[in-house]
């Protein structure tokens, strides 16, 4: 009986397949009917209606975990196996709610269900393994082809070659032969043919010659008799014409100028009348948005006190409703004689305090209201006296237009009245000696002599040639140094006034030579001094481009070329930006900080202009609105060049910040090998970085060294260093918010270093403000750093990190990475640290830098300058298109240090006027003498205008 107890009972049905019990015969009937009387089908409906299989979460993934995508793999077994389900049988409350449940410790499974499994993971076990296979032979029959294939191209190419060979040193040897016996032949008939031609010409020269001079005297005889004549008649002719058009250009330039000094006149006093008014009209506007401020102000305040006032009504009205309410409540007391009449007495004396309080409160507010509606009344009142100021202040500034439009047509009428006065060398009232004793000037935008107008005359050609060397044009650069003036001399140029005027004005006519020569040979073609020279380039060979540059522009503008200036720095600002927009990465440094140099000093040339032209006070609206276009048109072409080299080098250091700053681990000792990927401990890579802060620094030494080397301005060169650092700060903050188990303490010890070579970079370079970029990402690292343990270690993060917000010190802790010797963070901790983030807007990373935007730009105040240079380096080459180009062997060219002609010829004749200006101031002190008559009196009232 023990035995018995010990073992398991099981019971046991035998079923017969048929009535005769034979074999390997079966009868479905019968074998049902035995089943159903045994309560067999019943078991079995029961066990499939239920879950009979049992398997554990990590069994089940570590069986199944092919099925799923690799992405889909997590350290979460549980998710990972209801995600093997979910795409195997569908969700376990949905499509597979009939297949599976999920428990909290293992998974149950209908009958089946584990066959079908089964089923998928031998498929997919033999898809990858014919994956495999597939991509090896491949790769095995695919090498094999291409040593086949390389073997038979090598043979044949060698056959072929010895062919060819074979068959090229045939040809050679027939076309020597033939070559030697051609040039045999040729050279024998050559010298019998030039032997009988030579014979022939000499017989031929010696009787044509002697026909030809009999034939030459009897011409020179007949054209000299010819001559005479018609130059005696043409020089009587031309004199007798001379002295009639000498009369009438007279009288006429005295009249037109009479009537134009009356017409100019006028129109200058009513100019200043005009201007005087439209300064009164401008203070009255300016009183007047002063007053509406103040009213605006004033009627703030009172809204803010009537709203006051509005609660405080509230409050008593509240305070009276309880009164009375508690009124009632008494009365009802007294009535029941529960409380004596003297307290009732006091609360009415209370409660009739109150409702006179109430009615001074009521009073007041209506009296607020009152002066409300009054002020609002006068605010309109004076809106609409100020639209009126303004409506009259755009007509004057209308009538001021075309005031300035009237003055410019008298001016043109002045100038042509004295250009055709002036025919010849015989002016005896002293005209020509009066316009040319005007003083130079430094930058004679409109020079004393009034700078000439392309439109202005019938003759222009004509009449200049004729009053050139009594009207010279006063120069429009400081005097050139005694060298150089000693070199001029000793090269022999020192033409005539005549002479140099007519060259100097072809020159400026030839427009598009002039362009062609400065936007290519001054511009495309220009090879850029290197900043890494020593000694440095000097600024004359850094900023001789804008030197050149404005020098052509003032000498256009002293001779009236004002449509052909603008034209000209139009296409010099065009092709300036071309220029620093096609250079990307490292090739962008210099060209970006060198025109930027050069820009910025043609921006102060035009600012000098400016100014010297307002110090004349003079009133010329084309050469007014001309300053106007080229100062913006700079000033912008100045803010684009800084936004594109700024892009520029914000894309190659956005490169280097995260490997740099973040990844890259300088400092020995203290290397750590935490990675965030998933599955790190499986996945071996590369843990360098691809930048390290040698190449950052390296970058930021390039972009100082090129703006420092081109005469960049100290406030530029701040802006652009605090910008790039404010985008190494920003993103490297960023950065090292989101990453998780990665920070550390000895991670905050790296990048700690790695701001403190920045630091001291900055400090090396006279910037210490730049570190103010970096406070965020230094925080960080300080909290790091720190002990974490109390909360009197959280109290001092939160003082030495207080340009941290609660949300990012709460992110950073959250994401810390304890070491196996450190204590974890606390609970109690984290969730001090969470009760302070009180803001749920509060933003936890800082504003990304724009890429596509340098940020604000303040252009730096305008260079003085003191010069006209007329500097040209010897290694600027003469331009040359390309069609040429390509014809020419530049290593032949005898002297490749060519200048652009026209740009060289231009500055020796200033400096040529410069010196003889100078000279002339020298050897004649006397800066002009007194004139006499009306002509001399129209000079001198020209020159003071």
């Amino acid at each position: 009986m023990n035995t018995i107890n010990n073992t398991d009972v099981h019971y046991i049905r035998c079923i017969k397949p048929n009535e005769a019990k034979e074999a390997w015969k079966f009868e479905g009937p019968m074998v049902l009917s035995q089943l159903r009387a045994c309560g067999v089908l019943e078991t079995v409906r029961i066990s499939c209606a239920g879950y009979p299989t049992r398997w554990t979460y990590e069994e089940f993934a570590l069986r199944y975990y092919m099925l799923i995508n690799s992405d889909l793999w997590t350290s979460e077994i549980r998710d990972m196996a209801n995600a093997i389900l979910t795409k195997a049988l569908g969700t376990s409350s949905g499509k597979g709610s009939d297949k599976y449940q999920l428990g909290l410790t293992k998974i149950f499974f209908r009958a089946g269900m584990l066959a079908f499994l089964e089923n998928l993971r031998t498929n997919r076990l033999n898809d990858c393994a014919i994956l495999i296979q597939k991509n090896l032979r491949a790769k095995f029959y695919r090498r094999r082809y291409l040593e086949a294939r390389n073997a038979i191209v090598t043979f044949q190419s060698a056959v072929r070659a010895y062919n060819a060979r074979k068959q090229v040193q045939e040809l050679r040897t027939v076309k020597a032969a033939t070559t030697i016996q051609r040039v045999w032949r040729g050279q024998r008939q050559r010298k019998e043919y030039l032997r009988v031609r030579n014979n022939v010409v000499l017989a031929q020269a010696a009787a044509k010659g002697y026909l030809r001079r009999k034939e030459i005297m009897e011409t020179r005889v007949g054209n000299a008799a010819i001559l005479i004549q018609r130059v005696w008649r043409s020089r009587r002719q031309v004199l007798a014409w001379r002295q009639y058009r000498k009369k009438v250009t007279l009288i006429q330039s005295l009249w037109r100028g009479k009537l134009a000094r009356r017409d100019y006149k006028k129109t200058r006093e009513e100019a200043r009348d005009l201007k005087q008014i439209s300064y009164k009209l401008e203070n009255k506007v300016v009183e007047l948005t002063q007053s509406l401020g103040t009213m605006k102000a004033q009627n703030k305040n009172l809204s803010s006190q009537v709203e006051n006032y509005e609660g405080q009504i509230k409050a008593w009205k509240n305070r009276h409703n309880a009164l009375e309410a508690r009124t009632k409540e008494l009365q009802t007391e007294a009535n029941q004689g529960s409380i004596a009449v003297a307290r009732l007495q006091a609360m009415e004396d209370e409660m009739k305090k109150l409702q006179q309080s109430f009615e001074e409160s009521t009073s007041n507010i209506k009296r607020m209201q009152e002066e409300e509606r009054e002020l609002r009344e006068s605010l309109r009142s004076t809106s609409t006296e100020l639209d009126t100021v303004r409506q009259q202040s755009a007509q004057i500034e209308s009538e001021k237009l075309s005031l300035r439009q009237q003055l410019a047509e008298l001016q043109d009428q002045l100038e042509l009245a004295r250009r055709l006065a002036p025919t010849n060398g015989e002016l005896t009232n002293g005209a020509a000696q009066s316009q040319a004793s005007a003083a130079p000037g430094l930058i004679n935008l409109v020079s004393s002599k009034k700078p000439k107008r392309r439109s202005a005359g019938a003759e222009p050609r004509e009449v200049d040639r004729f009053s050139a060397a009594y009207n010279p044009r006063p120069v429009s650069m400081a005097i050139t140094s005694t060298a150089h003036r000693q070199n001029l001399q000793g090269t022999g140029f020192m033409p005539g006034v005549d002479n140099i005027e007519l060259e100097l004005e072809t020159l400026l006519a030839d427009e598009d030579g002039l362009n062609e020569e400065v936007t290519m040979g001054l511009i495309r073609n220009l090879k850029i001094p290197s900043p890494n020279t020593n000694p440095p380039p000097s600024d004359k060979e850094v900023l001789f481009p804008s030197y050149l540059i404005n020098l052509v522009t003032s000498e256009m503008w002293n001779n009236g070329f004002v449509k052909e200036s603008e034209r000209f720095l139009a296409n010099v600002m065009q092709s300036i930006q071309q220029e620093v927009m096609q250079h990307d990465g490292d090739e962008a440094i210099n060209p970006g900080a060198f025109w930027l140099s050069n820009v910025h000093e043609m921006l102060s040339f035009v600012f000098l202009a400016e100014d010297w032209y307002e110090a004349q006070k003079t009133d010329n609206y084309e050469y007014d609105r001309l300053l106007e276009i080229v100062k913006h048109d700079l000033e912008s072409l100045e803010f684009n060049i800084y936004h594109t080299w700024m892009k520029v080098l914000k894309k190659k250091l956005h490169k280097m910040i995260i490997p740099a700053i973040i990844e890259s681990q300088s400092l020995p000792g203290f290397v750590t090998n935490e990675s965030s990927r998933f599955l790190g401990k499986l996945l071996q890579s590369n843990s360098t970085p691809a930048y390290s802060m040698d190449n950052l620094l390296s970058l930021l030494n390039s972009v100082f060294r090129a703006m420092k080397a081109y005469y960049l301005e100290d406030s530029i060169i701040t802006q652009t260093i605090t910008e790039l650092l404010r985008l190494v700060g920003v993103t490297a903050f960023n950065d090292l918010l989101m990453r998780r188990n990665f920070l550390s303490w000895k991670r905050g010890l790296q990048i700690n270093y790695n701001i403190t070579r920045i630091e001291e970079w900055c400090k090396s370079h006279d910037m210490p403000e730049g570190t103010l970029q970096l406070e965020h990402l230094m925080q960080a690292t300080k909290l790091l750093q720190l002990k974490k343990a109390t909360l009197n270690d959280i109290e001092i993060i939160q003082d030495i990190c207080w340009m941290l917000s609660p949300n990012q010190i709460q992110k950073l802790l959250n994401q810390y990475l304890v070491a196996d010797y450190e204590q974890p963070i606390n609970g109690e901790i984290m969730k001090a640290v969470a009760s302070r983030v009180t803001e749920k807007s509060d933003v936890l990373l800082l504003q990304a830098v724009d890429m596509d935007d340098s940020g604000p730009y303040e252009i730096a105040e305008p260079r003085v300058i003191t010069a006209l240079e007329t500097y040209t380096p010897s290694c600027m080459w003469i331009f040359i298109l390309p069609s040429v180009r390509n014809k020419l062997d530049l290593a032949n060219i005898a002297n490749p240090g060519l200048q652009t002609p026209r740009l060289k010829r231009l500055a020796e004749i200033v400096s040529a006027q410069a010196i003889a200006q100078q000279e002339k101031l020298e050897y004649d002190p006397e800066d002009g003498f007194e004139p006499n008559g009306d002509l001399a009196e129209v000079d001198e009232e020209d020159v003071a205008a």
